[in-house]
């Protein structure tokens, strides 16, 4: 269920229309996903500034289907970043959107946008039209956390899967084994989505 709330809509900078995922997602594939976005690369001009423009249509299962083309214009020299999405359907949908912050952020949000400091500098986003708050959010190294037995949660994973085993088999106690041993890689551990984020209505 965590994996999930960690990969769904809601925790990622995007649009979630009717409070529904772009992907469904799966209790029992935890590490896949069918990709029904059908995402696509519309305009991408990097000269003069940057200015990306894309498009999915993970909304199209809808009852009213919804198609998502959002664009970005970053200038440089002003230090802006203009995010303009648009939703295209025959009806009206409730829409909310997510923006993850980098640790160390302090936030304020209100109606049309929001304050956020860091200790190198300040952001602040306008969106006419919104009542943005902040939330708590949930960042990678809680994940690693979770997997050794620390934080929140204080068993390992193996240790309720054991209990788990000792009750289906009727009080006997089944000691879990590796069946095989794999090289250790490293991995980039230092990824952090965000310990708070932006909830905009």
């Amino acid at each position: 269920v965590e994996r999930n709330r960690f990969r769904s809509t809601a925790f990622h900078s995007t649009v979630e229309v009717d409070g529904q995922e772009q992907n469904p997602l799966s209790a029992e594939r935890l590490f896949a996903m069918d990709d029904l976005t059908r995402a696509e690369c519309l305009d991408w001009s990097p000269d003069g500034g940057l200015s990306f423009t894309g498009r999915h249509h993970g909304y199209a299962r809808l009852a009213d289907p919804a198609v998502h083309t959002r664009r970005l214009d970053v200038d440089g020299q002003a230090g802006t970043v203009v995010v303009r999405d648009r939703i295209d359907a025959a009806g009206e949908h409730d829409l909310a959107w997510t923006c993850p912050l980098a640790p160390g952020a302090e936030a304020s949000g209100g109606a049309g946008g929001a304050d956020v400091r860091y200790p190198g500098g300040d952001l602040q986003i306008s969106a006419p039209g919104c009542d943005v708050r902040v939330e708590d959010g949930w960042y990678s190294s809680d994940t690693g956390n979770y997997s050794i037995g620390q934080g929140f949660l204080l068993t390992t994973p193996p240790q309720p899967d054991t209990m788990y085993a000792l009750i289906a088999n009727g009080g006997k106690l089944v000691r879990p084994r590796p069946a095989h041993r794999l090289p250790l890689q490293s991995a980039d551990l230092n990824s952090s989505p965000s310990p708070a984020q932006l909830m905009a209505k």
